[in-house]
């Protein structure tokens, strides 16, 4: 896997890759979601890499439960891209998490929403940084 900075919005036009977008556009003092056009982060950098297949994952969680994972957080994706999903469940399940595919690209803009959540119940409440969400099944 080659892992390096694309440069000007001209060359990223001619970029074909598969982008894992991991980040999420956070304002100053994690005031909220800098969603401008009413995009998500992933959606935007899409834009910018429109011969790239975009899959928005690894966003939900803080560095504690990327560590090491603890009763298999869950872990949201979501992509355009159907033939990305099997092998990055693959991967989130061998890493220690319990992927799950939240749908196309632009569902990505809850991914961060829940983020945001994540974070203000991590820094502004008494749970602190080590938790994480689950999904909770009926046993059949």
């Amino acid at each position: 896997m080659k892992i390096g900075i694309v440069g000007s919005c001209e060359e990223n036009k001619l970029l074909s890759a598969n982008i894992v977008v991991c980040t999420n556009p956070l304002k100053p003092r994690l005031g909220g979601l800098a969603h401008h056009g009413g995009k998500s982060g992933a959606e935007k950098i899409a834009d910018w890499l429109p011969n790239s297949k975009v899959i928005k994952l690894l966003n939900q969680t803080g560095a504690e439960n990327m560590r090491e994972p603890i009763d298999r957080p869950l872990m949201l994706f979501s992509t355009d891209h159907e033939d990305l999903t099997k092998d990055f469940m693959s991967l989130l399940e061998s890493t220690g998490f319990d992927g799950r595919y939240a749908g196309l690209l632009n569902s990505s803009i809850y991914l961060e929403y829940l983020v945001i959540t994540r974070i203000h119940l991590a820094i502004r409440t008494e749970l602190g940084r080590n938790f994480s969400f689950h999904i909770a099944e009926e046993q059949k």
